[in-house]
């Protein structure tokens, strides 16, 4: 399960469907990465942002009860996942800065190396940074308009730092409000590269900064969909809550 963080790179939307027409850009890159920045954090509330703790829920149909995700953050680079899921367990991805580790109810801890590590450290960083796509990725491409599912869209290519050893990751914003709505990528993980597409949807202002409560992950044939309840910054967070057990 993808970084929850409310990232101010660039975000968009995944192409869905064959036939969408590609126009030539009508701005600049400058001016469309600073218009996604103002769309999303109008007050500059993430810049001095050094935690962030989210909280949601997972939906998982009329018939089954709904899972809890926790997602903390601080900066400058630790990042962790848990999700509790009723009759399936818990699920934790955690980064603490050196060490990137895993556990499930299901196959206990794993030390995550390799692709896996470079994958959890990338998505750190987009979780921590605070609004400079620069400290991020080292070239995002503007390719112009597409339609998408109805929609037209602002397209962006952005290529992670080498440090990361990641493949380029598409966006797509939104023409009219310059919010992110989706976006694609190949997730490396610890059973190899997954295709991962993310959505965001019903943005409303929480703390002055323009949140998506609703984000669905595609992968794999799954869909996890998610809806968040709240959002806290700047609280406390200890290190040791990222750390990894004892026995790595």
């Amino acid at each position: 399960m993808r970084n929850y963080g409310i990232s101010l790179c660039i975000a968009g939307l995944v192409a869905a469907g064959a036939g969408c027409s590609v126009f030539s850009p009508q701005m600049s890159k400058a001016e469309l990465l600073s218009k996604i920045k103002q769309a999303v954090d109008p007050k500059n509330k993430l810049t001095s942002a050094k935690t962030k703790i989210i909280t949601g829920k997972v939906n998982r149909g009329a018939k089954l009860p709904p899972g809890r995700i926790v997602v903390k953050v601080k900066a400058p680079d630790k990042w962790q996942m848990m999700a509790i899921v009723p009759k399936e367990g818990v699920f934790i991805r955690s980064y603490d800065g050196k060490t990137g580790w895993e556990f499930s109810t299901k196959k206990g801890y794993k030390k995550l190396t390799g692709a896996a590590l470079n994958e959890l450290k990338l998505q750190t960083a987009l979780a921590v940074h605070r609004g400079n796509y620069k400290e991020v990725f080292k070239s995002v491409k503007f390719v112009g308009e597409e339609k998408v599912s109805g929609k037209m869209c602002y397209k962006l290519i952005a290529q992670p730092k080498d440090i990361f050893k990641s493949q380029p990751i598409t966006f797509y914003v939104g023409k009219k409000t310059f919010l992110p709505f989706m976006k694609r990528e190949q997730y490396d993980c610890s059973d190899g590269k997954l295709p991962m597409t993310t959505v965001w949807g019903d943005y409303k202002e929480y703390a002055g900064v323009m949140v998506p409560m609703t984000r669905v992950f595609e992968f794999d044939c799954n869909l996890i969909d998610v809806t968040v309840l709240s959002i806290e910054l700047n609280e406390y967070i200890d290190d040791s809550d990222f750390s990894p057990p004892e026995q790595f």
